[in-house]
């Protein structure tokens, strides 16, 4: 058991800098969540589950301060997975905004800081209709 925690460790920290490849190519890989940061959430989420439950009334006392210490384990490495989801949420905001500027300059739309542009005219109206037995809606768009 105690070699299993410092090889469980060093898996989580090498997987910190594997991120899984976007299959968008223009999608950088920063925006994605690492595998470590996953399984750092997951280790947390079990070692603050494990060591609530280590710290029950009935245990002895140097139970509970393993349940203590391993609640503690699991605290840390969960604020571990949350500080990488609050830099991956800033990356994807980057992307966003990025992508966002691209739509903006690529269709002609003006900036969000640009005055604003004249509305275009209103639509023509096109002057026909049906005869009631060709009608599309049997009659109901004629008008009276």
């Amino acid at each position: 058991m105690r070699s299993a925690v410092p090889l469980v460790l060093v898996l989580m920290v090498s997987g910190c800098a594997s991120r899984p490849t976007p299959i968008n190519p223009y999608v950088p890989p920063e925006a994605m969540y690492s595998t470590g940061g996953t399984m750092a959430a997951m280790g947390g989420v079990l070692g603050t589950a494990v060591g609530s439950s280590m710290m029950e009334k009935d245990r002895s006392p140097n139970t509970r301060k393993a349940g203590a210490a391993v609640t503690g384990g699991g605290a840390a490495l969960l604020g571990a997975a949350i500080l990488e989801a609050i830099e991956v949420e800033k990356e994807r905001e980057k992307l966003f905004a990025l992508y966002h500027a691209f739509l903006r300059r690529y269709y002609g739309t003006p900036a969000p800081e640009a005055p604003f542009r004249e509305p275009p005219p209103p639509l023509p109206e096109i002057p026909f209709q049906f005869p009631e037995d060709e009608s599309p809606l049997g009659g109901k768009d004629a008008k009276p």
